[in-house]
């Protein structure tokens, strides 16, 4: 196990990176492409982005079915927004590169790309500390990621990739079809009525 001290500012912190991520350098990167940590979950609620209801905090059927995540807070709204935050309803292309942090899960069984929308946000409050805790003064997470994305998993759409919080690239896309026509539901889109 290698150790780093990263210094954004006035404090150090402490960034534990394991043989077993592939992701190097400052910012971590795997060819050629940004890194990010993932963890998966599943709350029934309709997230920071509003994919639900509107008078009720349940989220709409699809928001628990499809590749959907939560985001750490730096990412999903730098200026610390946390609710209809900059990055409700983007896309991204994730990608996991055979990589994982030890003890916190285990190599994918499959390297399959999937895309995920971005409905919610995963706060930088307990019991995300360690994964979610990006800030404008701390820019990584305890593994040393400055993206984190927490899977929607609520019909085991994660889980049955063979992924066990696996790192991955990322790399934003156009939401296509589907994802943009569910997303106008959603009380943070722009088409919401």
């Amino acid at each position: 196990m290698d150790e780093y001290i990263d210094d954004p500012g006035d404090r150090a912190f402490l960034t534990i990176i394991n043989c077993e991520q592939l992701c190097k350098g400052k910012p971590l990167m795997y060819n050629g492409r940004r890194c990010a940590s993932t963890t998966v979950y599943h709350d029934g609620r309709k997230g920071a982005c509003g994919c639900g209801p509107q008078w009720f905090d349940k989220q709409f059927p699809w928001n628990g079915e499809l590749y959907t995540a939560a985001v750490n807070q730096r990412f999903f709204d730098f200026e610390g927004t946390m609710w209809c935050g900059d990055r409700c309803g983007e896309c991204y292309e994730l990608t996991p590169t055979g990589g994982y942090i030890e003890g916190q899960g285990e190599p994918p069984r499959f390297l399959h790309t999937i895309t995920v929308m971005i409905t919610n946000l995963c706060p930088a409050e307990p019991p995300n500390l360690q994964w979610c805790a990006q800030h404008h003064w701390n820019q990584l997470n305890m593994y040393g990621y400055m993206t984190h994305f927490d899977l929607e998993n609520g019909r085991q759409q994660i889980s049955v990739l063979g992924w066990d919080n696996p790192e991955v690239t990322y790399k934003r896309v156009q939401c296509t079809g589907k994802f943009q026509s569910l997303y106008d539901q959603c009380q943070c889109s722009k088409d919401f009525v």
